[in-house]
Order: C-alpha cells, then structure tokens, then sequence
C-alpha cells in the first residue's frame, strides 16, 4: 500500500473530508487529491506533514512498515 492510499484510509478513519485536511496541513485541496488520485507523487516534506498530522510514523505512511505508531 502507497502513501496515498494510506492517508486516504487514515482520513475515512477520521470521517475528514480533503477540504478538512487541507485547512490543517496546509496542503492545497486539489494537490491532495491528486496525490490520492495517484496524479502526482507526494515529496518528502509533504509526507512528514501528513504523518505528523496522522500521528503515524513516515514509515507507515509510506507503506515501509505496517506499524502505525512513531
């Protein structure tokens, strides 16, 4: 599973909209939904916001470990 994938099931979890997760990480809506959309790759610094966001490690997020916790 890719990082997109995971933060797409990480936010259904959380029952968030992108428009929510945009405001809280500062991310341009349209770019995240290119990234769940597999559009366009995620950069390092993006995937830190998001699994600072998550609480999840950078590792989990982008699908290197199934552990979710830092």
């Amino acid at each position: 599973m890719n990082a997109m994938n995971r933060t797409k099931k990480l936010r259904e979890e959380k029952g968030i909209k992108l428009v929510e997760l945009s405001k809280a990480t500062n991310i341009h809506r349209s770019t995240l939904s290119r990234y769940e959309n597999h559009i366009t790759e995620i950069g390092s610094k993006k995937l830190f916001e998001l699994a600072n966001y998550f609480h999840v490690s950078m590792e989990y997020l982008g699908g290197y470990s199934n552990e979710r916790n830092r």
